[in-house]
């Protein structure tokens, strides 16, 4: 045998024991999937005659056609990786993820098309389902809000099964440093790529931590040195920052969170469609922000909140606060939007100036300084009256909030209406 001839077959050799060896790797994880079925006989993806289901012959074109048709290429070229269908616009995946239902597959194609989605047409970024999720390897299992600390993995019942071996971003975050009396600092975290994600956050970052203009970089706001933020991820001391809901937090807040201390949450916990029955992620929603469920009295956001936390807040047994959440106090009830009192029920005084809402507030003109985080988290200080400062802790720098001296425990706001809140020079002390 020639040199020549010794050298392609040691090629071709090598070449096959790398395609057996990666398939394997690759067959272990597609056999245990929801697309090959999770190793179950009758389950997996269907779409032609003569395959078994969890076939890869349906989905990919192995031999470039199937009964002698072949449509015509798309832009002149062959589809990528052998497919039936471009991923353009998701339509490979819509041929089961729609109204048809097939394969008992939820219909994720009508969660797109609400109001607000994670829509491939989007103008600022086309968003794909390959781009969150690896067909190769998702299957069924949703997380368990409070329980499960932002995991992907896969155990015995699955973490976040849709999104198991995903790539995303690891984030690394430095403190803020110390804001001026009417401003806000933000630190945002520095990213890196990340192979399988293991927190749903870093999936979420891979478009929302500053790479693509027209997203807000999300980092900054969740930062876990922040003076308040909602814990997607927890700051070294691995609590919660919030001290009183930390020591009333099994009056404060609801299951599942008033048994879980210092839980962490998933992006999805808050953002996902506005029925539960819905399949869960955020797919979609009618709500603005891709919120879940808002209905209630005059769709409040407070309906919102209250899906964790607990409505009377002085009712639950937590002395030192003259703000019960409930219909005794109106000025801190939610009042819809014809009242005159409160308009952004929870917002009003949580959570920092909203844009889409800002309008509503009669009677304040101005954000009351430099506010830019919201509910996600915050590191802004206010400015008292005597010149001294006092940090935003508890989210505590909503619409209506002028001014909050965490010292003196008094805080000033500007609001029209029959209550007409607590200005500067009749402060309401808590």
């Amino acid at each position: 045998m020639s040199k020549t001839r010794q050298q392609i077959f040691y090629r071709c050799g090598l070449t096959a024991i790398f395609l057996l060896t990666s398939t394997a790797v690759l067959a272990g994880n597609y056999l245990n999937s929801g697309h090959g079925g999770y190793n179950t006989a009758g389950k997996g993806v269907s779409r032609l005659t003569g395959y078994a289901t969890g076939n890869c012959a349906h989905c990919h074109e192995q031999h470039a056609s199937i009964g002698g048709v072949e449509p015509a290429p798309t832009s002149g070229i062959p589809s990528a990786y052998g497919l039936f269908d471009t991923l353009s616009g998701n339509a490979l995946c819509n041929y089961c993820h729609d109204t048809s239902v097939k394969n008992g597959a939820p219909d994720i194609a009508g969660q797109i098309a609400k109001t607000y989605s994670h829509d491939p047409a989007s103008a600022i970024s086309t968003v794909l389902c390959n781009d969150c999720h690896n067909p190769h390897v998702a299957k069924p299992g949703s997380h368990s809000a409070a329980v499960d600390g932002n995991q992907v993995g896969t155990t015995t019942t699955p973490l976040s099964g849709p999104l198991l071996k995903v790539d995303g971003v690891s984030a690394t975050w430095t403190a803020p440093s110390l804001p001026g009396g009417g401003t806000e600092t933000l630190s945002t975290a520095a990213l890196t790529a990340k192979t399988p994600i293991t927190a749903e956050y870093e999936l979420c970052f891979k478009c929302h931590g500053g790479q693509i203009v027209g997203l807000t970089n999300l980092t900054g706001q969740f930062n876990p040195d922040n003076y308040a933020h909602h814990p997607i991820a927890l700051d070294g001391t691995g609590q919660w920052r919030n001290a009183a809901i930390r020591a009333n937090y099994t009056t404060l807040l609801k299951a599942p969170w008033n048994a879980n201390l210092d839980a962490a949450m998933y992006c999805s916990d808050c953002h996902g469609s506005e029925t539960g029955s819905d399949p869960a992620g955020p797919h979609g929603s009618s709500n603005p922000y891709m919120l879940k469920g808002t209905a209630g009295p005059g769709s409040s956001y407070d309906n919102f909140c209250l899906t964790c936390h607990v409505n009377a807040y002085n009712g639950g047994g937590v002395t030192g606060s003259g703000f019960p959440h409930n219909s005794t106090t109106a000025a801190h009830q939610y009042q819809g939007e014809a009242a005159g009192q409160n308009k952004l029920g929870c917002m009003a005084c949580h959570g920092g100036p909203d844009n889409a809402l800002y309008a509503k507030v009669t009677g304040v003109s101005s954000n009351g300084g430099g506010r830019v985080a919201t509910i996600h988290g915050e590191n802004f200080r206010w400015t008292n009256p005597d010149s001294s400062t006092s940090p935003a802790d508890k989210f505590l720098l909503g619409g209506y909030l002028l001014g909050v001296n965490t010292t003196t425990r008094t805080c000033w706001a500007g609001m029209s209406g029959t209550d007409a809140c607590h200005l500067a020079t009749t402060s309401k002390t808590w």
